[in-house]
């Protein structure tokens, strides 16, 4: 997670031109809180998705990206289709979140001061906004997995993000 100096709305527009920058693709969003981006990874344990969450945060705003890997039978798709969908994730993850640094220092002056790291999101499991995306990231999971429809992830996405 990183906080930023900036409004949700300078941030919500500076991650959609990392997005593009980055080269992947949009899935869907919900300006100024939420993006879905589409990578092209296609893996086994790994469908390439990655979820961009900006919450405000005092003065400015948080932003955490999450990649959701598969939670499979190791047996049925093996470890190495684990480690290579986490490694995946975590490079495009990498590159997501230096498209946003690079974006976030074009914002003017005047609007943003520092960019300050904010422990990990293990240190940070008991906040109530990690646990939203936590919430967030099982309804996607459901959602792949073909336990829920489109329009019921939506509907719950959109209680849960208020």
């Amino acid at each position: 997670m990183t906080r930023y100096q900036v409004s949700c709305e300078s941030a919500f527009a500076a991650c959609m031109k990392a997005v593009a920058n980055s080269g992947y693709g949009m899935r869907q969003s919900n300006p100024p809180s939420f993006i879905e981006v589409q990578t092209p990874n296609r893996l086994k344990a790994w469908d390439g998705v990655l979820s961009v969450i900006i919450t405000p945060e005092g003065s400015g705003c948080d932003i955490t990206i999450n990649a959701s890997t598969y939670a499979m039978d190791f047996g049925k798709i093996g470890v190495l289709a684990k480690l290579e969908a986490e490694g995946a994730s975590g490079m495009s993850t990498q590159k997501l979140t230096m498209q946003i640094n690079s974006a976030m220092a074009n914002i003017p002056i005047s609007n943003t001061p520092k960019t300050v790291q904010v422990g990990t999101q293990e240190s940070q499991k008991s906040s109530s906004n990690l646990s939203m995306l936590d919430e967030l990231a099982k309804l996607k999971s459901l959602l792949d997995n073909g336990a829920l429809t489109q329009d019921e992830f939506d509907a719950m996405k959109k209680k849960l993000l208020g």
